[in-house]
């Protein structure tokens, strides 16, 4: 069996960017809320890009099983 740094996979870079910008929202929700809509809504348009990243063999077994 290979030895592969799973946490340098595009897919999950791409996940971990998506929880800094929940935590942002979050953050925001209650002063300004454009910028929590904001971090809101590109963290969704990101959850496109990251299912799209795992389709092309860019994938660990901890992602495949979930």
């Amino acid at each position: 069996m290979t030895e592969e740094n799973i946490f340098t996979f595009v897919p999950n870079i791409i996940g971990y960017g998506r929880i800094i910008l929940a935590v942002i929202a979050f953050y925001f929700m209650p002063t300004n809320y454009v910028v929590a809509t904001t971090c809101y809504v590109v963290s969704a348009l990101l959850d496109a890009f990251d299912g799209h990243a795992a389709r092309y063999r860019m994938f660990s077994l901890q992602g495949y099983c979930l």
